[in-house]
């Protein structure tokens, strides 16, 4: 559940507060050659799957978290579009603990690695020489997995908004906002998705905006394992709340995102078999520009 609304953009909101009557047109920063961010993000989940096959009951539980601080470099940007097609990432601390990996240690923590893309396509090196397939599974769980940087402009008003307004996010593109799902698909008709500015202080002479995002996703099937889906019961949700303080005149980079969300989903299973989901997560992202 960590990132699931990524937008780029903000440093620590301290200033003065402005007039409440003042509209916004909602910018986000496009990240620029030479630009140099250093991110770190915080995550956990925990809570338990019960299952009942063929009359016996099982519990597994879940706990995850992870720890996870890398600097970035832009080397090239296209002429259109916020991904960059050339960067250099250089991870200082990488700490996963459960989930399909268990603990077992990063193949990436203390590494600086080239990033090239082209179009979906992503080459990956460290000091000039190919990564190796551990390196390639962690590194394509970043960039190719993930594309919502391209879609972050879908959630936002379209339209000068005030403190205190909400509007409502069209259910297909925040989905596609939010990246790739290989554990569950999404009904989108009936997800629902909305964003309130709650804030707004100057800094410096720039707006430094809270944005408050709210999600409830419908969840129309789970996955069971690798390309194994299965129908969830009618109810079954993803919801969640995430908190965006960012400078949204598009003009710095940097984000402070703080969030929680909670899953609810269950699900038949064949012979006669059911399965629960139950779960609470936390997540805490700091992205700042790394001064020169």
């Amino acid at each position: 559940m960590t990132r699931l609304f990524a937008i780029a953009t903000a440093v620590a909101i301290a200033g003065t507060a402005v007039a409440a009557d003042e509209t916004y047109t909602i910018k986000l920063y496009k990240p620029k050659v030479g630009d140099s961010i250093k991110s770190t993000r915080r995550g956990s989940t925990e809570g338990k799957v019960e299952f009942s096959i063929m009359g016996q009951k099982g519990e597994q539980p879940i706990e995850t978290s992870e720890v996870i601080e890398y600097t970035d470099e832009i080397v090239e940007m296209p002429k259109e579009g916020r991904r960059p097609t050339k960067q250099k990432r250089s991870y200082d601390k990488i700490d996963r603990k459960g989930g399909p990996a268990g603990n077992k240690k990063s193949a990436l923590a203390g590494s600086t690695v080239t990033i090239e893309r082209d179009g979906e396509k992503f080459k990956y090196s460290i000091d000039g020489k190919d990564v190796t397939k551990e390196q390639q599974a962690e590194l394509d769980a970043d960039f190719v997995n993930k594309k919502n940087e391209e879609k972050q402009d879908l959630l936002l008003p379209g339209k000068a908004v005030k403190v205190g307004d909400t509007w409502t996010i069209d259910g297909k593109k925040a989905i596609e906002a939010m990246g790739e799902q290989k554990q569950m698909e999404v009904d989108a008709v009936k997800s629902k998705f909305t964003c309130t500015l709650k804030k707004v202080e100057s800094k410096d002479g720039k707006p430094f905006g809270t944005l408050e995002f709210q999600l409830e996703l419908a969840v129309k099937k789970v996955a069971l394992g690798p390309g194994q889906m299965v129908d969830a019961d009618a109810g079954s949700t993803v919801t969640a709340t995430q908190t965006v303080v960012t400078c949204i005149d598009g003009s710095l980079p940097g984000a402070q995102i703080t969030g929680e969300g909670k899953i609810e989903i269950s699900a038949a299973l064949p012979m006669n078999g059911s399965m629960k989901i139950s779960a609470k997560s936390k997540e805490k992202n700091v992205e700042e520009a790394v001064k020169k």
